[in-house]
């Protein structure tokens, strides 16, 4: 494998899914460590990295795209919900998901909407966990179009 450019690093990745990308797989198998000795191998802080940006889809941001940020119609289904399949989805989801909170629906977004505490981790204000957990910072667009949603009564629509 070639891991030297973006290009081959996603050889072995599948975009939306580090549990079926052969990178994770290679980085934390116990049988052949990766890296190779004489490196150390990967902290799990740094494995968790990686799988939060294969979960998000794996994004190059080698590049400087200026993003358009259209708050004229703000709508669950059309932006939200979107917002949430990338950035929340992959731990807010499934039999067990973190913290007890369950996103892949529109009742367990509402409920951490009415309480506060979605909008207070994804600004990362003081008092709340900051999300997404071990990724960077939502986008100033991304949490404008989110405040958009909630002032406007953060509808079903």
């Amino acid at each position: 494998m070639d891991y030297t450019t973006y290009e081959g690093i996603l050889k072995s990745v599948d975009p939306g899914n580090y549990r079926t990308s052969e990178l994770y797989d290679v980085i934390t198998s116990p049988f052949s460590p990766m890296p190779p000795p004489p490196y150390s191998r990967l902290t799990k802080d740094q494995i968790t990295t990686i799988s939060l940006w294969i979960e998000q889809g794996a994004i190059t941001t080698d590049t400087c795209i200026a993003e358009i940020c259209d708050t004229s119609f703000v709508g669950y289904n059309s932006t939200i919900k979107p917002i949430m399949e990338v950035f929340c989805n992959g731990c807010h989801t499934g039999s067990s998901p973190q913290g007890s909170i369950d996103y892949n629906s529109f009742a367990g977004i509402k409920a951490t909407i009415n309480d506060g505490r979605f909008l207070g981790s994804i600004k990362r204000e003081v008092g709340y966990v900051f999300m997404p957990k071990n990724g960077n910072k939502l986008t100033t667009c991304k949490i404008s179009l989110i405040e958009k949603w909630i002032r406007e009564g953060a509808k079903n629509n």
